[in-house]
C-alpha cells in the first residue's frame, strides 16, 4: 500500500548491503597509490567515518553483531587516518622574527563578487596576493588595488590553471616554470617582504583535476613543484608552496608531495594563533566541504596564523596566512 513504511525485511536487506558497499569504498580509499581514481574516496575520509558510525548503529539495531564489529573497526581505522587533518593544531610561542602575509584565492572565473574581492585585498593588505581562475572582469579590481600591490605579473586570463602574483615590494624575481607543459605553470616569486629580514621564495600552483590518469597533469605538477622546492631549499632559499592543489590531506598524493618536497603542512602544523583546520571547497558545503587549498612551508618559516577568508562569490574560500621570517 502506498505510504507504508518499508518492511523490516527490507531494512534487513538494505542495511547490510549498504555496509558492504561502505566497506568496499573504505578499502579502495587506501589504494590511491595504485591509481588517482582510487584516491578519490580518501578525500572524503571524515565523511566516510561518519557514515560508518551511522551504519554501525543501524547494524547493531538489527543485531548483526559481526558486521557491527567490522564497521566499528573500519570506522576507527578511517578516523585514525583522518584525525590529524581535523584536530586543532598545537599553539607555539610568538617567534622573534617579522611576519608577512600571503592571500591565496581561486576566483572561479566570472563568478567572483568583485566588491568582495577588492574588500578582501584592501582589508587584509597582503604582502603577496596569488590568484587563479581569473576572468577579464578582474582587471578592474587588480587596477584598483595597484597602489597596495604595484608589482603584478602578466595577465593570466587565458589559462584557468595559471596564477597571477602581485607584491607590495619589488620582487627579486617573478617567473613561471612550464616544466610540465603549457598548462598549469608553477609561479615562482622571490621577494624580501620585510626590510632587514630574510628573503623568501613562494611557489604557487593550481593543480589540475585529479582524474586525468595515473600520469595525469596534476600528479606531474605536484612532482615538479616538489622537485623545484627541494632544489631551491638545497640552494639555501627559504621556500613555501601555496595553491589549489586539488588534493586533500588524507590523500596519497598530498602525503607524497610532503615527502618529496621537504615541506610541512602549515594549516595543520604548529601555529602562534591556531585555528581548527578548515574546508575550502565548495563554499556551499561549509564545514562539510573538503580542504584542497593548501599552504606548505619549509625550514626557516614559522606559521603565525592561517585563516579561511570570507565568501567572495567563488566556489573556493580564500586562504590567508601569516608567516614569520628569521632575521
Amino acid at each position: 500500500m502506498n505510504g507504508q513504511r518499508p518492511s523490516s525485511s527490507a531494512w534487513h536487506r538494505a542495511i547490510p548491503l549498504a555496509a558492504r558497499l561502505w566497506l568496499a569504498l573504505v578499502a579502495l580509499s587506501f589504494l590511491g597509490a595504485w591509481h588517482p581514481w582510487l584516491e578519490l574516496p580518501s578525500h572524503l575520509r571524515l565523511h566516510l567515518t561518519g557514515a560508518g558510525v551511522a551504519l554501525a548503529i543501524a547494524t547493531a539495531m538489527l543485531r548483526t553483531r559481526a558486521m557491527t564489529l567490522i564497521l566499528v573497526a573500519a570506522a576507527g581505522i578511517n578516523l585514525a587516518d583522518g584525525w590529524s587533518s581535523a584536530a586543532r593544531p598545537p599553539a607555539v610561542p610568538v617567534g622573534p622574527g617579522p611576519a608577512f602575509r600571503v592571500v591565496w584565492a581561486n576566483l572561479q572565473n566570472w563568478n567572483t563578487d568583485l566588491a568582495a574581492l577588492r574588500h578582501l585585498v584592501e582589508f587584509e593588505r597582503p604582502d603577496l596576493l596569488l590568484l587563479t581562475e581569473l576572468a577579464a572582469t578582474h582587471r578592474e579590481v587588480l587596477q584598483g588595488v595597484r597602489p597596495l600591490l604595484p608589482f603584478q605579473s602578466a595577465d593570466a586570463m587565458t589559462d584557468p590553471l595559471a596564477v597571477l602574483a602581485a607584491t607590495r615590494v619589488a620582487p627579486e624575481a617573478m617567473q613561471f616554470d612550464y616544466g610540465v607543459g603549457p598548462e598549469g605553470p608553477l609561479a615562482i616569486v622571490r621577494f624580501c617582504p620585510i626590510a632587514d629580514a630574510a628573503c623568501v621564495t613562494v611557489l604557487a600552483l593550481h593543480g589540475a583535476r585529479p582524474w586525468r590518469g595515473p600520469d595525469g597533469l596534476r600528479d606531474r605538477q605536484l612532482a615538479h613543484a616538489a622537485a623545484v622546492a627541494r632544489r631551491r631549499q638545497a640552494a639555501g632559499e627559504i621556500v613555501a608552496l601555496v595553491g589549489d592543489l586539488n588534493t586533500t590531506p588524507h590523500a596519497v598524493s598530498f602525503k607524497r608531495l610532503l615527502a618529496q618536497s621537504g615541506l610541512r603542512d602549515a594549516i595543520r602544523g604548529p601555529q602562534e594563533r591556531p585555528h581548527p583546520p578548515f574546508a575550502t571547497w565548495p563554499t556551499r558545503a561549509g564545514a562539510w566541504g573538503i580542504a584542497i587549498d593548501h599552504v606548505l612551508v619549509g625550514p626557516g618559516l614559522a606559521t603565525s596564523e592561517v585563516r579561511r577568508g570570507p565568501d567572495i562569490g567563488s566556489d573556493h574560500f580564500p586562504v590567508i596566512v601569516d608567516l614569520r621570517l628569521p632575521r
